[in-house]
């Protein structure tokens, strides 16, 4: 959802490796296939960032294009506190490794049951969903 603009990749790719010389490489490391750098600049409205399961986007209001207030589930109004003004609307929605995480437990359940009555497997599943819906009430409502 970002848009691949050649400063822009430079750029992400220059913090990347920023970050990654800071880090000392007995703590950690920083891989370039596991990592997300979203920029913002005047080709990309949208900032992008994923945390927990969750993919945001921020959207400021400087750069929306007409005065489109979006209300609905999943998705948040930003506001300053002081004088109360919608700075920026904040899009959720779950990442596509937490929905791959749930769909293999959910194969699980059902490879595991063999022989089980209808009952336990029904019960399994109803905890599995009451799981995801309990996490992720807000983006998937």
């Amino acid at each position: 959802r970002m848009r691949l603009m050649k400063h822009d990749v430079n750029l992400g790719r220059a913090v990347f490796w920023d970050i990654k010389n800071r880090l000392p490489r007995s703590v950690t490391t920083v891989l370039w296939t596991n990592s997300f750098v979203s920029v913002y600049s005047k080709d990309n409205p949208n900032l992008l960032f994923s945390m927990s399961g969750f993919e945001c986007r921020i959207l400021p209001k400087c750069r929306v294009t007409h005065d489109d207030i979006t209300n609905r589930d999943g998705v948040w109004n930003l506001q300053n506190e002081v004088t109360k003004e919608r700075t920026a609307q904040c899009f959720l929605r779950v990442d596509t490794e937490s929905m791959t995480k749930f769909h293999n437990r959910i194969r699980q359940i059902l490879m595991a049951s063999g022989s089980t009555t209808f009952t336990k497997i029904v019960n399994k599943w109803n905890t599995a969903l009451i799981g995801l819906m309990t996490y992720f009430r807000e983006p998937v409502v």
